[in-house]
């Protein structure tokens, strides 16, 4: 519900006349997670209708990006198995593979700086508009340092080391 909110706010301010589509599974986080989520996916929509469409009095996108079928902006939130997979696209001018290492706007710096601090990782891509993935850990409990560190980090599925609660009776 959040994410649809913050979309339909976002668009009425900054892109009256786009279209957006959310599409968002039920999802119940910590507000450990909550905030800089909702930090990031703000940053991300600002952008999307900011740098994502035309702007007034520039020519409309080239016919082969004119599809009436499919939203200006898209928002996904998707939960897969214990990660959460957010993605944020737009169908605008996207970015140069330059762009996407260069780009240090404030916004984007504390995307990054988020994203780091949910262990979690971040893919942006320019394939007919721009494109974010966040990719992050949902499940409780892995929300202790250094259980791990990204979902896809290679020992992300290690199995962590017993402790002693989970000790045989006779070692207590």
């Amino acid at each position: 519900a959040y994410a649809k909110k913050l979309a339909s706010a976002l668009r009425s301010t900054l892109a009256p006349l786009a279209r957006v589509d959310v599409f968002a599974d039920p999802i119940n986080v910590r507000v450990e997670l909550a905030l800089p989520l909702g930090l990031i996916l703000n940053e991300l929509l600002t952008n999307a209708f900011k740098y994502g469409l035309p702007r007034a009095g520039e020519s409309p996108f080239p016919e082969s990006r004119q599809r009436r079928d499919e939203p200006d902006v898209r928002v996904e939130l998707r939960r897969i198995g214990d990660d959460l997979r957010i993605i944020v696209s737009d169908r605008g001018p996207g970015l140069s593979q330059d762009d996407i290492a260069q780009v240090e706007s404030l916004g984007l710096t504390l995307v990054r700086a988020l994203v780091r601090q949910l262990r979690g990782e971040l893919k942006v891509s320019s394939d007919d508009g721009a494109r974010f993935e966040l990719t992050c850990l949902l499940a409780e409990g892995a929300k202790n340092e250094g259980e791990r560190r990204s979902p896809h980090h290679p020992d992300a599925h290690a199995t962590p080391p017993p402790s002693a609660s989970h000790a045989p009776d006779d070692a207590r």
